[in-house]
């Protein structure tokens, strides 16, 4: 029902996604969680000892793949501290387990993650990821944070297993939106889980929502409506401020761009 009202009128999904959220916390829906096992990283470069990030950004730069301030901006970011939003804020990554999605990375860095991916191999492979306590994919370290995910209580149980982790954006937006505005609240079902995450009161705590996701053909575009009618429940809902939203850039999309790094490409045309 919920993909056919992409289809016909997007209106639908964004209200009918709205709606719920603010009618209270998923009825259906709990938090598992996962605790990495590593020391938090002293530093961004750190937490990928398996790859020399300053030198391949430095390499774009130089062969004009990026501009000289983005790979100066990693440099000095690699050579600090990891950064204080990593402590603060509660990272959303929908479309947890795709490709280009950073949960890994900042799991690495020693980030609190919510993971939204459905249930199966890749999701439990980054669970057991996070419990083993090895060196992750790609280069990065051992995994530093806290792994937090859907999931339904089975038949007599409780609470949920991380086994039974996992949720479908595309046909479960309206009731995962209620579970992520609601997730940071100390007085509701998951303060629990969440525990020292939780804020002050609901709302508070700062949530950024990334929109990762991806599926072939026209799935791709009914599944972007679903992550982003998803991310503006919760911008909507909570408390002015406390939620920004993540995207990833497209070659596709036109962007505003300094006027040297519009020279050097016309240069290099």
């Amino acid at each position: 029902a919920l993909e056919k009202s992409v289809e016909l009128d997007s209106a639908n999904l964004y209200e009918a996604v709205r709606a719920r959220a603010a009618q209270g916390p998923s009825t259906t829906l709990r938090a598992v969680q996962v605790a990495g096992k590593a020391p938090k990283p002293a530093s961004v470069a750190a937490a990928i000892p398996g790859c020399d990030v300053g030198a391949l950004v430095r390499g774009w730069a130089a062969r004009g793949t990026c501009e000289p301030s983005a790979a100066d901006a990693v440099c000095a970011l690699l050579a600090g501290g990891p950064p204080s939003l990593l402590q603060s804020a509660l990272f959303v990554c929908l479309g947890g387990t795709s490709e280009m999605c950073p949960a890994k990375l900042l799991l690495a860095l020693g980030a609190a993650v919510v993971v939204v991916a459905r249930p199966g191999a890749k999701l439990q492979g980054l669970v057991q990821w996070v419990e083993g306590g090895g060196p992750g994919p790609e280069g990065l370290g051992p995994a530093a944070g806290r792994l937090i995910l859907p999931a339904r209580a089975g038949p007599g149980e409780e609470a949920p297993s991380v086994s039974a982790a996992g949720c479908d954006v595309l046909s479960e937006a309206p009731e995962l939106a209620a579970w992520l505005v609601h997730l940071d609240d100390p007085a509701g079902p998951d303060a629990g889980v969440v525990g020292a995450l939780a804020a002050p009161e609901p709302g508070a705590r700062h949530l950024v929502v990334g929109s990762y996701g991806y599926l072939d053909g026209e799935a791709h575009v009914r599944l972007s409506c679903a992550m982003d009618a998803v991310m503006s429940a919760a911008v909507d809902a909570r408390a002015p401020g406390a939620t920004s939203a993540a995207f990833l850039a497209s070659p596709a999309t036109a962007l505003v761009v300094p006027e040297e790094a519009a020279a050097d490409a016309a240069a290099r045309y």
